[in-house]
């Protein structure tokens, strides 16, 4: 299961248990990092931390202050500057010589979030996310508001201000074309992280030998979607391929309707003798 997949399945079975939480998300870096926009680390009220964000560097420091978001119940951006700290990693600042932007967010808006990234995964087409990180009338445009804009151009949730939800919803399709997450400001003091969630890649294998097996578990590590294509309907279930996101049975004569191609598919071919 990839790292968004188990954010997401924690999102879900804590917000059941009725368990506080809290989201954090990086949402601008500078520098030597070692993950990117969109890198999330969901902190729960009681026990470990599920994802990451920097690989170790920062990931004790924003669970301390999402923990005080749960108490709060209030979101909060804050940053980390390591450009100038030699001794980040074995004093030789490995990956950590970054600056980065971290928003916090409690439980309630980070099931907003689940709900979106979710979207994005199981419809398999990008969308994007826009999140109010930090307001000049917060009051009226609450950090956490999102707006999500679809690639047909329609538009879920609000920011707030009409006039505020119009240069969003424009830069959302900007950077939907664009295929890039970055930071905007819109009026009246709003910045908001505009986030392109893309779906998982989908790899087509055809064939369900012995090898397929590895590749399938691989593929999933990755958060791919891995279809199974085979004409032996005995290799084609979950038995054998656990991870393995759908099958097609290439007797089937609606087959090949159920699996169209789009750029973010891949196929690998079985060989013969496999």
């Amino acid at each position: 299961m990839s790292e968004i997949a188990d954010v997401l399945a924690a999102i879900g079975s804590l917000s059941a248990s009725g368990q506080r939480m809290a989201l954090a998300t990086v949402v601008a870096v500078r520098g030597s990092t070692y993950r990117r926009p969109g890198a999330r680390l969901l902190v729960p009220e009681e026990g470990a931390p599920i994802g990451n964000i920097s690989g170790g560097c920062l990931e004790g420091d924003v669970a301390d202050m999402a923990r005080l978001v749960i108490q709060e119940g209030r979101a909060r951006l804050a940053g980390w500057d390591l450009t100038a700290d030699d001794d980040a990693v074995w004093g030789l600042g490995l990956g950590c010589n970054g600056a980065i932007e971290v928003f916090i967010e409690p439980a309630d808006r980070a099931a907003e979030a689940a709900h979106a990234l979710r979207t994005a995964l199981d419809e398999e087409r990008p969308i994007c996310l826009i999140t109010v990180i930090e307001s000049a009338e917060p009051d009226v445009v609450v950090p956490g508001a999102r707006l999500i804009v679809m690639p047909d151009g329609t538009v879920d949730g609000s920011l707030g201000r009409p006039d505020v939800d119009a240069e969003a919803t424009a830069a959302g399709r900007d950077l939907l074309s664009a295929e890039r997450s970055e930071i905007r400001t819109f009026p009246e003091g709003v910045r908001a992280f505009v986030e392109i969630l893309d779906p998982p890649l989908r790899l087509v294998i055809c064939g369900a030998g012995h090898d397929a097996i590895p590749l399938v578990r691989a593929a999933s590590l990755l958060g791919w979607n891995a279809t199974v294509v085979d004409d032996r309907a005995g290799f084609l279930n979950h038995e054998r391929f656990p991870e393995a996101h759908a099958f097609v049975l290439v007797d089937d004569p609606a087959s090949s309707r159920r699996m169209p191609a789009t750029w973010r598919c891949s196929a690998r071919r079985r060989e013969p003798n496999a």
